[in-house]
């Protein structure tokens, strides 16, 4: 899961994560160190790892260099799922999580 920070008023939770882009870029270096580990080791199940990064990045406006890192990492062999067929891997996985970052506003 990438960084999610919440404050409550008036009786809820309301998302605030935006404000603190420190933070998130510094999840963001955590998920990206995750991923360059797995990568290199041919861990088999790198895609969660490649979504919570690439949420940090989009919430810190970085769309071009994350789409160009997937694209990149896809090529290498390197967005893997162990649970291929059913989670997406390679270009389905860019798909997907393109997809899931807009509808859940990671993407704005």
């Amino acid at each position: 899961m990438p960084i999610e920070i919440l404050s409550f008023s008036h009786n809820a939770f309301h998302n605030v994560t935006r404000s603190f882009p420190k933070l998130i870029a510094n999840d963001a270096t955590q998920w990206r160190s995750a991923f360059d580990s797995a990568a290199t080791s041919h861990y088999q199940d790198t895609v969660g790892l490649a979504a919570a990064w690439a949420a940090d990045e989009d919430m810190l406006g970085h769309f071009s260099s994350v789409q160009k890192f997937l694209r990149l990492e896809q090529r290498a062999g390197h967005l893997n799922s162990a649970l291929s067929p059913i989670e997406p891997s390679g270009q389905k996985f860019i798909v997907a999580v393109q997809k899931f970052l807009g509808q859940h506003g990671y993407a704005q």
